[in-house]
């Protein structure tokens, strides 16, 4: 088992990122206006419904540049010095320049599934923070319980999407087919 040094608080985006390399394999946090916030275990839905969201968004970007770069869980988006989030997918405008960063630079998408225990902080916390990020065009919550997708934009705008539903995202000019982001969760609990 590895020791996992205490971090001094508030933490800065650079000392987060040293610190939670020391962290053991699994456990993963945010750091929240300089504090790290330990992220909860998932089950099954949650993992699922987020690995058919990136299959979907992987499968619809393809085909309209090779360069946009699809993301799942574990890498993070830095809003600021002292606020750093990790979504469960992100669509990015290219390729890393670096391939042993943990930070995304240029999201263009970020998603965020749901879960009971962080439903209201990711629906009313996070959300405005990620517009804090200058190219952010759109914020996904997904609900994998009534199969639904909120899409946000940068304007303000929310629509709500259903399954045989296709979703725009526009940019970067892909069409995604919500019910591929439910393919292996059930409706309801």
């Amino acid at each position: 088992m590895q020791n996992t040094v205490r971090p001094t608080l508030p933490m800065t985006a650079d000392a987060f990122f040293a610190w939670a390399q020391t962290l053991p394999d699994g456990e993963r946090y945010e750091l929240y206006d300089g504090k790290p916030v330990k992220m909860p275990s998932e089950r099954a839905r949650h993992a699922l419904c987020k690995l058919d969201v990136a299959f979907e968004l992987q499968r619809s970007a393809l085909p309209v540049s090779s360069a946009l770069t699809v993301y799942p869980d574990g890498m993070a988006v830095q809003i600021s010095d002292r606020t750093v989030l990790e979504p469960d997918a992100i669509l990015a405008e290219r390729l890393p320049d670096d391939f042993n960063t943990v930070r995304v630079q240029d999201a263009l998408v970020v998603v965020e599934v749901l879960s009971p225990s962080t439903k209201t902080y990711d629906q009313r916390g996070k959300l405005p923070l990620y517009f804090e990020l200058p190219i952010l065009a759109h914020v996904l919550i997904v609900d994998s319980e009534t199969h639904t997708v909120v899409r946000h934009t940068r304007d303000g705008g929310a629509t709500t999407f259903g399954r045989g539903e296709t979703m725009r995202l526009d940019p970067p000019g892909i069409a995604v087919d919500v019910s591929a982001f439910f393919r292996r969760v059930p409706r309801g609990r």
